[in-house]
């Protein structure tokens, strides 16, 4: 029996690469600073929530899989070192785990990422509002297949290369579900359940929900 310790990831701006501004502008526009302000101090507590889980993970044969990285061995490793250097949290966590002596996995396509990263651009290149909301519906139909194919390639990397004596983690985003794809002798163990992060991530759009959001900040910060 294989395991895998799956982290769902809150991204950070230091990962959205140019399209981090745009984004960043959005959100401010539809929640406000109070709730930019409050939702980064959600982000920050839940990775410092996942640092202290995986100070448990020393001294085990550590592999680590990564949403979005296409490469391993040195390209990989500058990639780590590169938005750590920017300070994202969960590549400070992998570029800690890798100075411990864990390996990296080659986890994504390269050339399903490009297409999903220009289905984002492309939405902010639209001027009109209506052109925006058109497109919106658009890359809402496109993306859905192409993140089927993301989970299944990265199922496939882990299929082929987790092996039994050691110890998977997987950083990964909320809205894959690449657990159907992996085969039946690895073991998920769940930081906190997928669901979870996207119910928050959800909520935390809307207006008027506070309660719920307030239940799901202590689910994943306590």
């Amino acid at each position: 029996m294989r395991t895998l310790h799956l982290v769902p990831v809150i991204h950070s701006p230091q990962e959205m690469g140019e399209a981090a501004e745009k984004l960043n502008q959005a959100r401010h526009t539809l929640r406000g600073n109070a709730e930019n302000d409050r939702h980064g101090k959600v982000v920050a507590a839940f990775w410092h929530k996942i640092h202290q889980w995986a100070k448990d993970l020393k001294g085990e044969q550590v592999c680590i899989y990564q949403d979005s990285l296409v490469d391993e061995g040195e390209l990989g490793q500058k990639v780590v070192d590169d938005l750590a250097a920017k300070g994202s949290p969960n590549f400070l966590l992998v570029q800690m785990l890798l100075s411990q002596g864990a390996r990296l996995r080659k986890t994504e396509s390269l050339a399903l990422l490009q297409k999903e990263h220009a289905l984002t651009m492309d939405f902010f290149r639209k001027t009109t509002p209506f052109a925006k909301l058109a497109y919106a519906i658009y890359a809402r139909i496109k993306r859905a297949p192409l993140l089927r194919q993301r989970d299944r390639f990265i199922a496939q990397q882990i299929n082929a290369t987790l092996k039994p004596e050691e110890v998977g983690v997987l950083f990964i985003g909320a809205l894959h579900e690449m657990t159907p794809y992996l085969e039946v002798d690895i073991k998920v163990i769940p930081f906190t359940p997928l669901k979870t992060v996207r119910r928050y991530l959800k909520t935390v759009r809307r207006p008027g929900n506070e309660a719920e959001l307030q239940a799901l900040i202590r689910e994943l910060t306590g």
